[in-house]
């Protein structure tokens, strides 16, 4: 067998990788007329297309057992090479089908390894890639299943790729340019459909880099690539058609395939938006892909006029786009020479283009000659008046005949761009001039389509309500209309201030009757006004009436198709501040969970704002969630030591065993995470907290066994004066005593703990003496958090206190007139003298935990 070149198995290596779970439609699409004689010519089958007859469904449960039952027993290599034919033939192919596809395969391999099988020689080189199928065979198999395969079962035929690559390095070895191209066409179009975009590059790129000019050119890898992307009815993604534009962009091709290239680019871009389900908002990656490509394209001083239509054309199908629309019309109208003629569809974009000001309309279309078109010549002189004033209406009258609903449209449309006058005005002056010379002309979907376009640019909510029940009385089908004109009145209706909430459910129902759900951006409008109100249960539940229903097992929505929703909900849930709503939150929480994908970096502020709001457990579930997430999807990296280090943390100032012992077992089984000191000093403390004294002592021993440098801190010193404070004097003099054993040299923080042990065993003539021989002894100055610890852990100690004014009077005077006034101010030190010394909120080991753990994830 021909060793293959080592680019082939990198790509081998990059296609293993491939994991697919989501169908797509099969190939019904025939090859072109060329790449068919193709087929014919070079194969001794010729193509399985037209000479097999594809196995029914009701025989292939049988065809399956006596598969199976053959591999079973020992078959001979002929017999092999029929059964595979006749798997080959079952349609549709399953798992099944695939599986016991491998299974012949290898049984056929292991036959050819203790027999020499024939092979196919070319240039006195064996090349065997199915045991017993010449390479010609090999190729109609691969044709056959590259067609069958989806996104459920490409798993279960990863020989395809091998196949790809081995018939690769045959048809170069026989130098069959036909061949290789072809081959390359059906790998290339299956890794679109499969949506492997990564794969299509790489596979593109390659052919590129190597393309010699003897075997195949670029030129030829361009024309191939032409040729998928054009037997493609399906939309295929703007960032892979962008990316494809500029890998062939900056080499040399031919005029006429560069023109090909960026009209079929052009199309499939159209045919994305056209065809994009508009309730979900369009990705920005793509938004930023497309816009990058057709201002390159735009720049291109070559760029043939014929297209810069068809830009236009996709330039006007979304908003988004709207940037690049003003660009292409200012390009088109100055290749246009004065006093010629401006197409009819150039001056009514250019018209309507809200980026253009009247001013530049006025100068720039009355350079050319207008259409003797009716229905142009109206729009123009309705625009440059701002009204349908007399001269045109007698132009109106003139030419009855050719007076339709077209018509009107565009005097609606010349009077919502001219920018002056009163739009709502005028229209019923118009409408009144329609009903009274045109009784019989009714306004249709794009009559109201222009009106609800004017009143949401405009925010005007009374004009919008208005027109929409003229619609409903004229028993008008909202539902023949874009429904991006009805997504932009609620949207309009929603977000203004003035509106009521309850007057807003009722509207939201009236448009769902023609669009059964809000698009991402007025479903974000309904969403806020409720947040805002207060209506928390209804924001909850509309989460199932306006969110698309997920099938069982179907992927979740990715927060690019809601990008707004996902904003509001995550802005709110951080900024409340109030324990009373947390319940609320967590119900919103959960169904942003179960409809989203939902970004790593969005988890730990959420763990955070429910443990700050006193519901550990909630954020411990999200926790808990992170490592689900991870350990059966691979959709999120695993949790970082920041999150067990706040968690650790939170339960401990919050006495939550369960949550502690709970994640202490979790760390000790992730091996993500390395138990470095800031870690070990949290869970320390957590169990400091908790007086666990003997998990205590057996964290200690692990940190003072960690490596020199790596180990115990002046942190660890401090938690640990901590214990030993509950144990006895004795014991925490001597672990003083004992910090140079393990290289610590004491610090502020260390020594106030020390002397908070003083204060609680009532030895506060030592303390005052350690104060005072600090700065010498330690080389610590003697900071405010130290007179600040002071005065709290003696205040109610009237003793006490006289001792402290007077010593701290004679030596430290300022210092502690300070610290009394600070502390009085900011701390409220508590006689429970346990809880002041832990730090903690609760003076038990118990916390009361809301009943709300039935709304799981």
């Amino acid at each position: 067998m021909v060793k293959i070149h080592e680019r082939s198995a990198t790509i081998i290596r990059s296609f293993g990788a491939i994991n697919l779970q989501r169908p797509i439609i099969n190939f019904t699409q025939k090859l072109t007329n060329c790449n068919h004689r193709a087929c014919q010519k070079y194969s001794t089958w010729h193509c399985f297309s037209d000479t097999i007859k594809h196995s029914t469904r009701h025989e292939i449960p049988e065809l399956i057992s006596e598969a199976r039952q053959k591999l079973r027993s020992k078959p001979s290599s002929e017999a092999l090479k029929e059964l595979l034919l006749e798997v080959i033939r079952v349609e549709p192919m399953e798992q099944e089908s695939l599986s016991i596809m491998c299974e012949l395969l290898k049984k056929l391999e292991n036959i050819a390894t203790t027999v020499n099988g024939p092979g196919e020689v070319v240039k006195s080189k064996e090349i065997t890639i199915i045991p017993y199928f010449t390479t010609r065979e090999t190729h109609d198999i691969y044709e056959t299943i590259v067609q069958k395969i989806t996104k459920d079962n490409f798993k279960f035929a990863r020989f395809v790729p091998r196949f790809y690559l081995q018939l690769l390095s045959n048809f170069r070895l026989q130098n069959n340019k036909v061949m290789f191209l072809h081959t390359n066409y059906l790998f290339i179009r299956y890794l679109i459909l499969l949506g492997k975009d990564d794969q299509v590059l790489l596979v593109i790129q390659s052919l590129l880099k190597e393309s010699d000019g003897v075997l195949y050119s670029k030129e030829d890898v361009l024309d191939e690539v032409l040729k998928v992307i054009s037997s493609i009815d399906k939309a295929i993604s703007p960032s892979l058609l962008s990316k494809i534009y500029f890998s062939f962009e900056y080499d040399k091709f031919s005029e006429k395939s560069t023109q090909k290239l960026h009209s079929i680019v052009l199309t499939h871009f159209k045919l994305y938006l056209v065809g994009r389900n508009q309730i979900f908002g369009l990705k920005p990656q793509f938004i930023s892909d497309m816009k990058s490509t057709i201002n390159h394209y735009l720049d291109n001083k070559k760029t043939d006029v014929r297209l810069l239509e068809s830009a236009l054309d996709v330039t006007m199908s979304d908003k988004s786009l709207k940037e690049e629309e003003t660009k292409a019309l200012r390009i088109i109208l100055r290749g246009i020479q004065k006093n010629s003629y401006c197409p009819d569809s150039v001056m009514s974009a250019f018209i309507r283009n809200d980026q253009i000001r009247r001013e530049e309309k006025l100068i720039e279309l009355s350079k050319f000659v207008k259409s003797t078109k009716i229905g142009s010549s109206i729009e123009w002189e309705v625009f440059k008046a701002g009204t349908l004033n007399q001269k045109t209406k007698e132009i109106i009258l003139l030419n009855s005949d050719q007076i339709g609903v077209h018509i009107l449209n565009s005097i609606l449309s010349a009077l919502a761009n001219s920018g002056i006058g009163s739009f709502p005005n005028e229209t019923q002056r118009t409408f009144q001039f329609f009903e009274n010379s045109f009784p019989d002309i009714e306004k249709n979907s794009e009559t109201f389509e222009i009106l609800f376009d004017y009143g949401a640019k405009k925010a005007d909510t009374s004009f919008l309500k208005r027109a929409f029940q003229d619609g409903i009385k004229r028993g008008m089908d909202y539902s023949k209309l874009p429904k991006s004109s009805l997504y932009e009145l609620f949207n309009a209706l929603a977000s203004d201030p003035q509106e009521d909430v309850l007057e807003l459910f009722q509207w939201s129902k009236k448009i769902k009757r023609f669009v059964h759900l809000l698009d991402s951006k007025s479903y974000n409008s309904l969403i806020n006004m409720m947040l805002k109100h207060g209506y928390i249960e209804d924001a909850v539940k509309s989460f199932r009436e306006e969110l698309p229903e997920l099938a069982p097992g179907a992927k979740k929505l990715e927060i690019d198709s809601y990008p707004e929703l996902y904003s509001t909900i995550t802005q709110w849930l951080l900024q409340q501040e109030d324990m009373k709503n947390i319940e609320a939150m967590w119900y919103i929480y959960c169904e942003l969970e179960n409809y989203f994908q939902l970004p790593f970096e969005s988890y730990f502020p959420l763990i955070r704002k429910f443990c700050e709001l006193g519901q550990p457990d909630l954020g411990f579930q999200i926790f808990q969630r992170i490592k689900k997430l991870h350990r059966l999807f691979g959709t999120l990296p695993p949790p970082t030591s920041e999150m067990y280090i706040y968690l650790f943390n939170c339960f401990g100032d919050r006495v939550y065993e369960d949550g502690i012992d709970t994640l202490y077992s979790i760390l000790k089984m992730d091996s993500n995470i390395s138990n470095d000191i800031n870690i070990m000093n949290s869970l320390l403390n957590a169990y400091c907290n908790l007086k666990e004294f003997t998990r205590v002592s057996e964290i200690f021993d692990q940190i003072i066994s960690m490596p020199y440098h790596c180990g115990i801190n002046n942190e660890t010193v401090s938690i640990m004066l901590k214990v030993y404070t509950f144990l006895s004097f004795e014991s925490t003099r001597n672990f003083w005593s004992s910090l140079h054993r393990y290289n610590i040299l004491p610090n502020q923080d260390n020594l106030n703990q020390y002397l908070i042990s003083h204060y609680f065993h009532n030895k506060l003539g030592d303390a005052l003496a350690l104060v005072e021989s600090a700065e010498e002894r330690f080389d610590l100055t003697i900071d405010k958090n130290i007179f600040q610890s002071m005065y709290g852990w003696n205040q109610d100690k009237g003793e006490n206190m006289e001792m402290i004014n007077s010593w701290a009077n004679s030596n430290f005077s300022d210092e502690w007139e300070k610290a009394k006034k600070k502390t009085q101010l900011t701390k409220n030190f508590d006689n429970n003298v346990e809880k002041d010394l832990l730090g903690m909120g609760f003076s038990g080991k118990e916390m009361k935990l809301l009943n709300i753990r039935s709304h799981r994830l």
